[in-house]
């Protein structure tokens, strides 16, 4: 995509391992022409087979796959943050045999 002068890469500001990519003029161009082409494939291999299903709903846990307030998947974070010690994971409860 690079050399068809789509995005323009760069070293990322806030990871110096890592690279971001930003659309150019030409790349922006090319994703609305794809837009709907993309938009109609999703309707026929998904939307179609949610049938009474609660579309709400399961907008909302395809909301929680990624956040757009962080821009990472929530498993990724829950592995970044420091373990405490003797702490179950998070959505996790201690369970105690009964004697």
């Amino acid at each position: 995509m690079e050399r068809q002068g789509l995005v323009e890469r760069e070293q990322a500001a806030e990871d110096a391992r890592g690279m971001t990519a930003t659309l150019t003029g030409a790349g922006l161009e090319r994703l609305h022409d794809a837009y709907p082409y993309a938009l109609a494939s999703v309707r026929t291999n998904v939307i179609d087979h949610l049938g009474g299903l609660d579309l709400a709903a399961f907008a909302a846990a395809v909301g929680k796959f990624a956040t757009a307030e962080t821009g990472c998947y929530p498993r990724r974070l829950a592995r970044r943050q420091p373990a405490h010690r003797g702490a179950a994971p998070a959505g996790e409860r201690e369970v105690r045999s009964g004697s």
